[in-house]
């Protein structure tokens, strides 16, 4: 069981990437998660979010990124190293190094994608971290809280 999640929501940066017929490319937007509806469903864009490291997780607790409802994912970097890159099958999930820095980056790269669909009851971009101290990963209970 997870001992501390944080939803990344907002604020994103939309970095929509050229358009057919631009000569300068797009200006960034912002953009909160989950949406209602993908923002540029048929052009490639990025996602850029800062994050902090919590500051009283406990020496050994591991993180791992989650991305559900994200059709066209190609890529995922954490402070420019790329962690992923190709299409996940469906939610990703992938352990987090374990040196996470007081401010991170982490950047979703999205290409077209005609399997988007324009209208879906389900939101679209759920992003968690997942913290877990390192005695629920070994499997030990924690000590009680004072």
């Amino acid at each position: 069981m997870p001992d501390h999640l944080i939803r990344l929501r907002g604020p994103w940066e939309l970095l929509p990437g050229p358009g057919p017929d631009a000569d300068a490319p797009p200006s960034p937007s912002r953009l909160d998660l989950p949406a209602d509806s993908p923002p540029l469903a048929l052009r490639p864009c990025r996602l850029r979010r800062r994050f902090g490291r919590p500051l009283r997780l406990p020496p050994g607790s591991s993180c791992r990124l989650r991305v559900e409802h994200l059709p066209g994912l190609v890529r995922v970097a954490l402070n420019g190293r790329i962690l992923v890159d190709g299409p996940p099958d469906s939610t990703l999930e992938l352990p987090l190094p374990d040196d996470l820095l007081p401010r991170n980056l982490l950047e979703l790269t999205l290409a077209p994608s005609a399997a988007i669909p324009s209208a879906s009851s389900l939101p679209w971009g759920v992003v968690t971290l997942v913290f877990e101290a390192a005695d629920s990963v070994d499997g030990r209970s924690p000590p009680p809280r004072r």
